[in-house]
């Protein structure tokens, strides 16, 4: 995916023809008086939007929209990373909740993912939610991504939520988790007559958080691939049978994820271009898990 354009500066010159100050790097060590972030307004919260970032769709089309289905105690980079390809690639990304309003996103450090662990040190962002997913189940979506985090332990059992979140599928053409949501979409049904994949971190938890993920293959059951970055599913049973569902395995493997959505929605190339824009050298081998599960 490397290599430069032809209206760029010549390879080691710069846009003026004066001599750059330092070699091309990945990434520089800031010191004092750097600046970071920029201040000012933003989008509207709960929705994302990036401006100039990314391109329209060619051709005055209606961007697809995707809906993100938060919870007190997701994983932040399961949300952020994918929204951050998808919206580079186009689309819309709007936020929903069991209600509207405020939601936390975590990043655990080590001492909150051991087990027993009730939290550690690490990073909290409150997010909102624009829709509940009632409202939100009310409209047709392209794309409903379902992230993971320590907060799916205890969403796998509340049927009002799993209620609403089966609603949401149904109101979506295409049905994605990353990590541990995985176990959300298996409780909900979502997952029944396919293969799936989930975080091997947490691969003896999924497999055994709710009937629908306990049921092993067939029509009912879901055929679990202890090595996959991702999994992208149009088989399914019933009514479902021919819609894509996908499946990433942890965290960062949702962005992996999001570059293939990316180009489902918007056409070949689409994800690769928005991987680019984002400086992110995805893995395009969904087979290729350095933390596959052993066998």
């Amino acid at each position: 995916m490397g290599g430069g354009g032809g209206g760029g500066p010549p390879r080691g010159g710069s846009p003026s023809g004066t001599p750059p100050r330092g070699p091309p790097a990945r990434w520089l060590g800031g010191g004092e008086g750097g600046v970071v972030g920029g201040g000012g307004g933003g989008a509207p919260l709960g929705r994302m939007a990036f401006g100039d970032l990314h391109e329209e769709p060619p051709g005055g089309e209606a961007p697809p929209r995707v809906l993100v289905a938060l919870f007190d105690g997701f994983e932040l980079l399961d949300v952020f990373g994918p929204a951050e390809i998808l919206g580079h690639a186009g689309c819309e990304v709007v936020f929903a909740a069991q209600r509207g309003g405020s939601f936390e996103g975590t990043v655990e450090g080590t001492a909150g993912c051991a087990p027993g662990a009730r939290g550690g040190a690490g990073a909290r962002a409150e997010v909102v939610a624009e829709l509940s997913l009632e409202a939100a189940a009310a409209q047709r979506w392209d794309l409903l991504l379902v992230p993971g985090g320590r907060a799916t332990r205890k969403l796998v059992s509340r049927p009002g939520f799993l209620a609403q979140l089966t609603a949401c599928c149904a109101a979506a053409d295409r049905v994605a988790s990353v990590c541990t949501g995985s176990a959300l979409l298996a409780a909900c049904g979502a997952l029944r007559g396919r293969a799936a994949t989930t975080n091997k971190r947490a691969w003896d938890w999924v497999l055994a958080s709710s009937p629908g993920a306990r049921a092993a293959g067939g029509e009912e059951g879901v055929c679990w691939q202890p090595r996959a970055r991702w999994v992208c599913d149009r088989g399914g049973s019933g009514a479902a049978r021919g819609k894509l569902v996908a499946t990433s395995s942890g965290v960062a493997a949702g962005m992996d994820l999001a570059v293939w959505l990316a180009s489902d929605l918007l056409g070949a190339g689409a994800g690769e271009e928005a991987a680019r824009r984002c400086e992110y050298m995805p893995s395009a081998d969904p087979d290729c898990d350095p933390f596959a599960r052993p066998t």
